[in-house]
Parts: C-alpha cells; sequence; structure tokens
C-alpha cells in the first residue's frame, strides 16, 4: 500500500497478497464494535496461527484477512485503532512487511512520524524488495526534515519498481522543491505517463511549468483542471497565466467558484474598475469591507468616488479609515467633487503625512489650496514639485495656467 504524497488525497489502497482467508469476528469487529477489547481477538487470531504451525498457509490466510481488515479501518479514518492490534501483534513478533507499512502509515497519520520511520524501518528488514515501504518511508522522512534520506528512498523506491506512481511523484515533487528542473521534469512525466488522470501529477506539473517560466505548458495543464477538475484554483491560475486575455472572467469564475476567494475578487474589482466598470467593482468589494487588503480598500474607495457616491465613502472612511496615501488621496477627490474643500485639504494633509514624496498628492494638495483661495501657498507648493520635478506635467500645467509670466 502506498501512501498519498500530497495531503488530503487517498489513492486506493492495494491488499494484493499471495494468500487469501479470514476470520468473521475480527471484521465485525473492525466495522462495528466499539467496547471488544482488541487483546482478546488478537489473541484469538493468534491461537488460531500457531495452533496449526504446519499450514503455513492458513496462517497467510489469516493475516491477510487481518490487513484487508484493517486497511479499511484505516481508511474510515480510525489509525489508532490499526495502530492498538498491530502494536499486539508486534509484540508477539507476528507482523510482516506489509503489516509494517500500514502501522507505519498510521503512526504517521497521527502525528508520530518518529515511531513511523522506525515502523518502516522494521518493515524493510523483513521485506526490503517492497517499493511501498521505501516511498512511504520517503514522505515520513520529508516531514522529519530529512531530505538526503528521503531522496535515496525514493531513488530506491523507483529503482524496485520504476512503474510506482507515488514514487515517481514523490521524487519529482522533492527535486522540484530542491529546483532541481530537469529531473523533475523527468520524473514527473514518467508519473504522468502511468497515471494521466491523476489531478496530483497534473498539478506538479503545472507548478514546475510556472517555476521554470514555462507559460504555454502551464496553461495547457491548469486548461486540463478546467476540463476534469474546475476549481477556483484553475479559474485563478488562468487569470494569472493569461493577463489581458479574459483575465477578469477568470477572476470571476473564481470567486463564483470561492466567494471567500478575495485575492480574486479584489484582482477582478481591480480590472473591472481599469475597464470603467465602477459598479460591478464596487458590487464585489463593499459586502467584505472587514477582510479587503489595504489596496481592495482603496480599489473600493475610487469605485465610490467614481460613482460619485459620498456618503457611502464617507461611512466607509469611518468604518474603515485608510492606512495608505492613497486612500486618503482619493476621499480629498470626493470631498473636492462635493464641494468641501476644507475637508479635502484635511485629507490631502493625511496622505502627505504618510507620503510626503508623492508629487501628485502634493500637486493635488495645490489644486485645492488654489481653490480655497491660498494662491500662494498653492503656487508655492508648485514651485516646490518643479524644483524635484521640472518634468511633472500636471504641476507646470497648474503653475502656467493659474500664474502666467
Amino acid at each position: 500500500m502506498f501512501r498519498s504524497t500530497r495531503r488530503g488525497a487517498r489513492p486506493p489502497l492495494t491488499t494484493s497478497w499471495p494468500c487469501q482467508g479470514g476470520i468473521a469476528s475480527l471484521q465485525v469487529y473492525l466495522a462495528r464494535s466499539k467496547g471488544v477489547k482488541w487483546v482478546a481477538l488478537v489473541g484469538l487470531l493468534l491461537f488460531g496461527v500457531a495452533a496449526r504451525p504446519e499450514d503455513q498457509y492458513a496462517s497467510a490466510r489469516d493475516l491477510e484477512r487481518l490487513l484487508g481488515s484493517l486497511t479499511r479501518t484505516f481508511e474510515a479514518g480510525r489509525p489508532d485503532s490499526v495502530v492498538q492490534v498491530l502494536d499486539e501483534l508486534e509484540g508477539r513478533r507476528q507482523l510482516t512487511g506489509r503489516l509494517y507499512n500500514l502501522r507505519g502509515l498510521s503512526l504517521d497519520q497521527l502525528g508520530r512520524g518518529s515511531e513511523a520511520i522506525e515502523s518502516f524501518e522494521k518493515g524493510l528488514a523483513l521485506a526490503y524488495e517492497r517499493p511501498e515501504l521505501h516511498a512511504n518511508l520517503a514522505v515520513t522522512l520529508l516531514k522529519q526534515g530529512a531530505t538526503g534520506r528521503a531522496m535515496a528512498e525514493f531513488e530506491e523506491a523507483i529503482r524496485l519498481d520504476p512503474r510506482s506512481v507515488e514514487a515517481q511523484l514523490g521524487y519529482g515533487r522533492l527535486l522540484r522543491s530542491f529546483r532541481r528542473w530537469d529531473p523533475a521534469q523527468k520524473a514527473l512525466d514518467r508519473a504522468h505517463e502511468l497515471a494521466p488522470d491523476d489531478g496530483r501529477i497534473q498539478w506538479e506539473r503545472a507548478e514546475l511549468s510556472e517555476a521554470v517560466g514555462d507559460t504555454a505548458a502551464a496553461i495547457e495543464v491548469w486548461s486540463w483542471f478546467e476540463e476534469h477538475d474546475p476549481t477556483a484554483e484553475s479559474a485563478r491560475r488562468m487569470g494569472r497565466l493569461r493577463p489581458g486575455v479574459g483575465e477578469a472572467e477568470w477572476y470571476l469564475l473564481c470567486v463564483e467558484r470561492d466567494p471567500n476567494a478575495l485575492d480574486c475578487r479584489e484582482r477582478a474589482a481591480e480590472i473591472l474598475l481599469g475597464q470603467g466598470k465602477a459598479e460591478r467593482a464596487r458590487d464585489l468589494l463593499q459586502p467584505h469591507v472587514p477582510d479587503l487588503t489595504e489596496a481592495g480598500l482603496q480599489n473600493l474607495y475610487l469605485a465610490l468616488q467614481r460613482l460619485a457616491e459620498a456618503t457611502a465613502l464617507e461611512d466607509l472612511a469611518v468604518k474603515r479609515p485608510p492606512r495608505a496615501a492613497g486612500g486618503w488621496g482619493i476621499i480629498a477627490l470626493s470631498r473636492r467633487q462635493a464641494g468641501q474643500l476644507d475637508q479635502a485639504l484635511t485629507a490631502i494633509e493625511s496622505a502627505s503625512e504618510l507620503a510626503p514624496e508623492d508629487l501628485d498628492l502634493a500637486n493635488l494638495r495645490g489644486v485645492i489650496l488654489y481653490e480655497l483661495g491660498r494662491r500662494d501657498e498653492a503656487r508655492r507648493g508648485w514651485e516646490a514639485i518643479l524644483d524635484r520635478n521640472p518634468h511633472h506635467s500636471d504641476a507646470r500645467r497648474n503653475l502656467d495656467e493659474r500664474f502666467p509670466r
């Protein structure tokens, strides 16, 4: 049995041992009972095995049946129960390589990584040629930070079984983390050949393609997800990889699939603002005010300002005052549009405190001062801007038009 190398995914667990057989009472317990003691059941099993030492086939059949039952218990999310049974069997030296493998997987799922590694190693001492033991040991070693040993175990698993999807996938992922692009590509391509419809492999191929800058290959893989398993993430990636080509639609699709995808929501609003669609941008952002980033908040201010919704903008400024100069600058513009010049000057002063080097804000301050009748201050402000940047066109135009020489 191989363990999936992607958190949350559970590939089919194999139980193909050379023999078959069964213990009905143990199966009933594993499926239903929570009150029967494991020791009694395991004792019955071992009595049946040990009472006929000459009948090795019967013993193997019983252990195989136990493996199948415990595998189903593991898949049902009860690794603690699996460990309890296998610990009792280990004390009686009744574990095989495959049972040690299952014990290791269960211990790892319980967060007992060091014990899991020990269990896999004991399994290898009994059944070194089983590739799944090497692969599962490698995954657990990675969690413990032992990347060198993990690499060696993945390589051994692949040597023993080049067709091991889990080993090729884990190996490719590890190589990608070390930025060893070419061998990572080779391992992931091999995994893809073996399991072309495995989403975990496709995911790694997409990540690798993006890492090496192969945009076309990445788009091809994310398009596969859009066809076979569309998610918010696949829409997000398509938007990111295809700027200007239906970009807003991809991010809106991301929001449709996951309304809590704030990054997609904010990026879609930003693009819509650039397209002059302030109302749609506002509708995307306004219901999520408490969660917006500073950039998202600033875009909501901008949408409200462009829609001349001064009251809504002022209410927003009370609920979430901007922390960035750009937000105060937009509030200043809105107040100026509404004829509230004194309040506009207050806002632009707040913006200038946050960004004293921003010449565009300084230019807007000059405009507001001029409209308040404080013309000398406005002129000095525009002259100061031109001293710092003689090519600032707005400041030059304002100075020339209002103070012609």
